[in-house]
């Protein structure tokens, strides 16, 4: 066997020796499996690169990196907690943006107030001098004034409902409108009026009839 084929690598150092220990760092000479004994060169640095492939390279990685995992709470927002919860979900109350009271509105509201309070005294006035001056010129019996009574007495009935029903739009379309504030104290008191005088009428009515049966008439 030649020289060149006693010498052999050493896996430790690197170093290239020719006896059974490695003169740098003492390390001992591996055997042969193929039973001959001694490692050739080629046959050491074919082995070392084997090695070198079968174990992977550790890279230095700073201990910063290796970290585990952080778990982060992701914040759902209030739908998806309530329903994941099970509970039912209720909108939030949604808040009514008022509308300005703007000039076009004013002027609006003030000519339903005024038309109101024709519907409410004036046009029933009216009808009533009509009813009147019929009685007075017309005779009774005839067809035209029978039917001019019944249109009269329709309109005077059903103007001051209109009337309420006017005011009350008035006060719901246009809350700020001061006319309408006055006109809806206006009718209230009218309506109390109203009823007090129709109960004043009422107990007049039967003091007087008890006054004549006690009488014997």
């Amino acid at each position: 066997m030649e020289e060149s084929d006693k010498k052999w690598v050493c896996r430790s150092c690197g170093m290239e020796n020719s006896s059974n220990f490695c003169c740098n760092c003492g390390a001992a000479k591996e055997q042969d499996t193929t039973g001959s004994g001694v490692l050739s060169a080629a046959e050491a640095s074919l082995n070392e690169a084997g090695a070198a492939e079968q174990e992977p390279a550790i890279s230095a990685v700073p201990l910063e990196t290796i970290r585990p995992p952080r778990t982060e709470t992701v914040k759902q927002p209030p739908v998806a907690a309530e329903m994941a919860s099970g509970h039912a979900y209720s909108a939030p109350a949604s808040r009514k943006v008022e509308r300005p009271f703007e000039p076009e509105d004013q002027k609006a509201a003030n000519i339903l107030c005024i038309v109101s309070l024709i519907l409410m005294f004036i046009l029933p006035f009216i009808c009533s001098i009509i009813v009147v001056l019929m009685m007075e010129y017309l005779p009774e019996d005839s067809t035209i004034t029978q039917v001019a009574w019944l249109i009269l007495g329709g309109i005077t009935t059903f103007s001051p409902l209109l009337s309420l029903g006017m005011m009350i739009y008035v006060r719901v379309k246009y809350p700020k409108s001061t006319f309408g504030k006055v006109l809806m104290w206006l009718y209230i008191a009218f309506v109390v009026i109203a009823v007090i005088a129709i109960i004043v009428v009422c107990a007049a009515c039967a003091y007087e009839i008890k006054r004549c049966t006690d009488a014997g008439w």
